[in-house]
């Protein structure tokens, strides 16, 4: 399979070798020290990004990334429960951790989609932002709400694809 990386993180690359290579023609020592210094920190946060990129769920099960959810959005579990398709009470089962219930079948599926897509939303937005995220017709999904792509199993490329043009869309 050919390796897939968001054309932005290519850019970003590039930019900030180029601009390191300048650098080293700068006659200021010490111009060139701190113009190296910003352009090795874009690089790192551009390898940070394309580790970002696996999917965070492909070790952890469902129930851990139900309470990382959780955790890392701090928005009311009933707007999570209602994106992940579930009761508010199911999802307060799911990350408890005195309940031994977990998402299983196509709930754990779901549960796993979202958490990848935040994964990219929650460098660029709020836990609410990323909530409403998924609610908003978005032009590069043909005018569809991410929503409506989460009970599709073929959608998680084109659903990671949207959140992760998110960064890149507010850079600009």
């Amino acid at each position: 399979a050919a390796l897939r990386i968001d054309p932005y993180l290519l850019v970003s690359l590039q930019r900030a070798v180029i601009a390191a290579l300048r650098a080293f023609d700068s006659p200021d020592p010490g111009h060139a020290r701190r113009e190296v210094r910003i352009r090795l920190e874009q690089l790192r946060q551009v390898y940070r990004d394309l580790a970002d990129a696996r999917p965070i769920y492909e070790d952890r099960p469902a129930k851990a990334l139900a309470q990382w959810l959780a955790d890392t959005l701090d928005v009311p579990q009933s707007q999570l429960a209602e994106l992940l398709g579930v009761s508010s009470r199911t999802f307060q089962r799911w990350v408890s951790e005195s309940d031994a219930i977990e998402p299983r079948g196509d709930e754990a599926r779901r549960v796993q989609v979202v958490a990848n897509v935040v994964s990219h939303l929650r460098h660029a937005l709020t836990g609410k932002g990323a909530i409403d995220w998924f609610q908003q017709e978005h032009p590069m999904a043909a005018g569809r709400r991410p929503v409506e792509l989460l009970d599709d199993p073929t959608a998680l490329p084109e659903l990671t694809r949207l959140a992760a043009s998110t960064r890149s869309q507010l850079a600009s």
